[in-house]
């Protein structure tokens, strides 16, 4: 596997391909009943001008030249967030998180404020866990 950031000023050509592998999943686990394109235009409106903001990151997982997933989170204020991670179906049950792991083990910045789990999503109740 191969690790590698995304090129922001190459994101429209790129994200596309992203959708793809969250669309597959995602309408596995959650069908939504929407159109593929409809889903794909609002998903491009989100993640788009997010990524305009320099702390938010995609990293792209490789397998040789097929794109095998995507990760994207972003570091602020000693805050890491995961955003999304998502593998094609076929890299499911892979080495492919572990050797995701230990590449972000490189790029997480070791600060006091990343030693502490804070919740970033109101709409979850930790005692659903």
């Amino acid at each position: 596997m191969k690790i590698v950031e995304l090129d922001k000023s190459k994101k429209d050509s790129v994200l596309p391909g992203l959708f793809d592998i969250l669309h597959s999943n995602m309408s596995r686990i959650a069908p939504s009943g929407k159109s593929y394109e409809d889903e794909l235009f609002f998903w491009m409106s989100c993640v788009s001008p997010a990524l305009d903001k320099e702390p938010r990151k995609i990293l792209l997982i490789y397998d040789g030249c097929a794109l095998a997933g995507f990760f994207q989170y972003f570091v602020n204020g000693g805050l890491f967030t995961i955003e999304e991670i998502q593998l094609c179906e076929r890299y499911h049950r892979t080495s492919a998180l572990g050797e995701l792991y230990a590449y972000l083990a490189g790029v997480i910045p070791r600060t006091p404020s990343l030693s502490r789990l804070t919740l970033t999503n109101p709409t979850i109740d930790p005692s659903q866990f």
